[in-house]
């Protein structure tokens, strides 16, 4: 029977698969915590489910993140670690049977079968920098239209850092594109509040993310992206981890959310200076370097009274 075809009786037996029970895990696998968890409600096509840990563990929080954005049949995964909540939003009807799909989500609530690279500390591509991502993203969607969401897929699991730094870009780098920034101040205002506030994941509303761009408009950005970063990707590395804990990080949060007012300001050129910073800033939590952050810091502090002394 497959998941197109669930009925009451179906959805409780589909609970009941989902439940852990305590079994031990197969010897194949190293010996983990076994990860409890609770289906609070279902739909055709959608879950929440209770995680006591996220609320105590956010690298588990990330690493839940990736995993289950790595299973074929979810569109979309939304974590809130405040309530240990996710709710999986996934292809339905499914292609599989019941206990197919109550087996997979299960695997990868337990972190039963994921690459080493998801198990370790470092996220997922993080052998890769954002503007190798970037261009591999062009190579792959030749289409008419770009969207957002394609876009943050392609650069996987880094939580804040590649919302933020793509929501700069078109104001960190000499471009003729007229009216930008509001398009870009409002997103990085609402991204940069979540990171303040401890979220373990940004959300953004599905009209930004699903909104679909020239695809002429996204290569010229991306193309003029690219060259920035790799000048600034050479001297980003991991050091100075005080300054990229979870507490830390919401510091950061308020620096953002500082320089996202300045862009929104109607200031003739006075949008480059703090896009670029925020740029800064991303990359030194993308790549987990204190040392960058703590530049960028400096550099917010400076920004306005630069700004002023333009005016």
């Amino acid at each position: 029977m497959t998941a197109a075809n669930f009925s009451p009786h179906d959805h409780e037996s589909l609970v009941s698969a989902l439940i852990p029970q305590g079994s031990v895990l197969p010897q194949a696998h190293l010996a983990i915590e076994t990860i409890q968890y609770q289906v609070i409600h279902w739909t055709p096509g959608r879950y929440r489910l209770r995680i006591p840990r996220l609320a105590r563990d956010k690298d588990y929080a990330h690493k839940l993140l990736s995993a289950l954005n790595q299973l074929d049949f979810v569109k979309e995964v939304r974590i809130n670690d405040r309530i240990a909540s996710v709710v999986i939003t996934y292809t339905h009807p499914f292609s599989g049977s019941i206990a197919d799909l109550s087996s997979r989500l299960s695997q990868a609530i337990q972190m039963n079968e994921l690459p080493s690279i998801v198990r370790s500390s470092d996220p997922p591509n993080s052998q890769e920098r954002i503007s190798q991502l970037l261009q591999r993203f062009l190579e792959q969607h030749p289409g008419d239209e770009l969207r957002l969401r394609d876009l943050l897929n392609e650069l996987g699991d880094r939580a804040f850092g590649p919302t933020l730094i793509i929501c700069a870009l078109p104001e960190a780098l000499p471009l003729p594109i007229a009216g930008i920034s509001a398009l870009v101040a409002m997103p990085l205002m609402l991204v940069s509040g979540q990171l303040i506030l401890g979220y373990s994941q940004p959300w953004l509303p599905d009209r930004i993310l699903d909104q679909p761009f020239k695809r002429e408009h996204c290569e010229q950005i991306i193309t003029a992206a690219i060259p920035f970063l790799q000048k600034l990707e050479r001297f980003v590395e991991p050091r100075w981890s005080v300054l990229t804990t979870p507490e830390a990080e919401r510091v950061v949060g308020v620096m953002i959310l500082l320089l996202s007012f300045i862009i929104a300001l109607p200031i003739p050129f006075g949008n480059m200076l703090p896009a670029i910073v925020i740029v800064l800033i991303c990359l030194g939590l993308i790549e987990k370097d204190g040392l960058m952050i703590a530049i960028s810091a400096m550099l917010t502090g400076i920004t306005p009274a630069l700004l002023l002394l333009v005016l």
